[in-house]
């Protein structure tokens, strides 16, 4: 998983704990372009939250599967448009 300002997080445990203590909200996603094969599948968008429908971020999605199984998530990207300092998120260090 790669966030802003975060450094990259990888495995079940790791993404797990990234994603607990955050407060979470009504998540809006927008697809700009998605296909998928028979293994592998992609989705690149946008994203804000609520009723406020400009976009604050983009994403990428990439989706695997072994044939007949479930769509499981092999990366998810992320990052935001914002760039005026009372919008961005607090640094969290480099990579």
């Amino acid at each position: 998983m790669l966030q802003s300002n975060r450094p990259p997080v990888r495995g079940r445990s790791e993404i797990k704990a990234a994603y607990e203590g955050q407060v979470g909200g009504s998540l809006r996603l927008r697809a700009l372009a998605f296909k998928a094969g028979d293994t592998i599948g992609y989705i690149i968008g946008t994203y804000h939250y609520g009723s406020v429908s400009k976009d604050i971020g983009k994403f990428t999605l990439t989706l695997h599967r072994l044939p007949g199984k479930q769509w499981l998530i092999y990366s998810d990207m992320d990052n935001l448009n914002m760039t005026h300092q009372s919008q961005r998120l607090p640094d969290r260090g480099a990579f």
